[in-house]
């Protein structure tokens, strides 16, 4: 796959070439922790005819693994510099988990440019971070992730669907893969803790881009009341919750999602029913 110069490293991507939306925006697609730029292959044939930018996060996939801190705004500079690069600009972004805090952030920062935001189930801002959640962003957990990653994958991919019958082992192997690089699993447990920043709740109170929530009613990663909390701190976001839906809702329901990013920051539009 190509690969385009960031400000960090260098960065995986796809470039789908089609039509650009109403205002000229482009879709940007940005996936979640432990993944990279696959886990949106069953999302793209719904926005095909459109122009969209699919990116790996420094890290993940195909890109580099840099030195740094891997915290939001790391991640945010390294995806603006890479829309730049790609003239991407206008954009709506999805963000999908992890990719949803970079999103808000990437909104924030270029509150002109980014024309509506769809957030898929993203880190849990409204609660303060359990125990074990702790261990795992802890500076001293990154070399001890390195050897226990695989298996925290595996129970974190069983946790993300609603059913057996929905389990892809395809995306399990591309995160046990993914913590194999040199560098990789350092980088994953960097990522848990700095994107829970608590900096973000307040940018989320006064983000003034348009925003659509999705959540899965049998979200076992993080539940509904999560998600209500998530909506109240921001009253003119619309909230969508997908009934019979986990946590893997790009997965499992692609046509859900492609349909809220493609009417996300049309004020005309209104949430689909549940």
């Amino acid at each position: 796959m190509a690969l385009t110069e960031a400000r960090f490293g260098k960065m995986g991507f796809e470039e789908h070439a089609g039509e650009r939306g109403p205002s000229g925006e482009t879709l940007v697609l940005l996936h979640d922790w432990l993944q990279d730029r696959s886990q949106m292959a069953r999302l793209l044939p719904a926005l095909h005819g459109r122009r969209v930018l699919n990116l790996d996060l420094p890290g993940c996939g195909e890109s580099e693994c840099p030195k740094g801190s891997y915290n939001v705004y790391y991640l945010t500079r390294s995806v603006v510099a890479a829309i730049d690069q790609l003239d991407g600009w206008p954009v709506r972004v999805l963000g999908v988990g992890l990719g949803g805090a970079v999103a808000c952030q990437v909104a924030h920062e270029q509150r002109e440019r980014v024309k509506g935001l769809v957030l898929v189930a993203p880190p849990g801002w409204t609660r303060p971070m359990s125990r074990r959640e702790q261990l795992i962003a802890s500076p001293l957990a990154g070399p001890l992730f390195a050897l226990t990653g695989p298996q925290i994958a595996e129970r974190y991919w069983r946790a993300r669907y609603y059913s057996e019958s929905e389990l892809d082992p395809s995306r399990l192997s591309v995160m046990r893969q993914g913590l194999t690089r040199r560098g990789a699993g350092l980088a994953a447990a960097r990522m848990y803790g700095p994107h829970r920043d608590p900096l973000l709740r307040i940018l989320l109170s006064v983000l003034a881009t348009p925003t659509t929530l999705l959540w899965g009613h049998e979200d076992r990663v993080r539940g509904l009341d999560e998600a209500e909390r998530f909506a109240a701190q921001k009253p003119s976001c619309i909230l969508e919750v997908v009934e019979g839906a986990g946590h893997a809702l790009v997965e499992t329901h692609p046509e859900r999602v492609a349909a809220a990013l493609l009417r996300a920051g049309d004020p005309a539009v209104g949430a689909t029913p549940s």
